[in-house]
């Protein structure tokens, strides 16, 4: 994409389709670990991106997601194209919402003019909105796909 130039960071992002195999390697072995695990985070984002690609795909689309990472370390977990226009997702474990689970996608809409509304999928109950950017349940991910 040639509106981030140079400060893109060309490198592809890990991910394991099966979310019981990536568990089951750090050691977790129950339903109980995985809330106090420190990688809990990627866990969760982990599945979050790979039911995003299969909702996608189970469209018949292509997944058509990608990863954001500029050289100073600003990120957004998703980027996706609808009708040429640039959609963030930021993916979060948290359970309550909290104005700084924002700033990735803020940075991204700031930065990147082709920008539409943003998401943030995270653990918690609640979907509301803030603005431009839609809160909703990581249940609820086949809305935003």
């Amino acid at each position: 994409m040639r509106i981030f130039g140079k400060r893109v960071i060309k490198s592809p992002k890990l991910l394991f389709s099966e979310t019981g195999l990536v568990s089951y390697l750090p050691g977790i072995e129950n339903k109980s670990q995985v809330y106090s695990h420190p990688l809990i985070g990627k866990l969760f984002e982990n599945m979050v991106i790979v039911d995003a690609i299969k909702t996608r795909l189970n469209k018949g689309e292509d997944h058509n997601i990608f990863f954001h990472r500029d050289n100073n370390r600003n990120e957004v977990d998703i980027i996706y194209s609808k009708g040429g226009i640039l959609v963030p997702v930021e993916i979060k474990s948290a359970m309550t919402f909290n104005n700084n689970l924002l700033k990735g996608i803020r940075y991204f809409q700031k930065t990147v003019p082709k920008t539409k509304k943003g998401y943030l999928v995270y653990s918690g109950e609640l979907s509301f909105s803030k603005g431009d950017i839609d809160i909703i349940n990581y249940r609820d991910i086949n809305k935003i796909f």
